[in-house]
């Protein structure tokens, strides 16, 4: 491999690693304010 390769390489797995980590937090996020909203309306439905 030259140098090239290596950075080529090393910076695909940032992007790569940086594009897994955003899609786990905005899926958490939702899965948050999913859950939220699911347990208000259950909360408002069983007053």
């Amino acid at each position: 491999m030259t140098s090239s390769n290596i950075i080529e390489f090393a910076t695909t797995s940032v992007f790569a690693l940086a594009g897994i980590a955003f899609l786990a937090t905005a899926g958490m996020a939702s899965a948050v304010v999913t859950g939220s909203v699911i347990a208000g309306g259950y909360i408002l439905a069983t007053r």
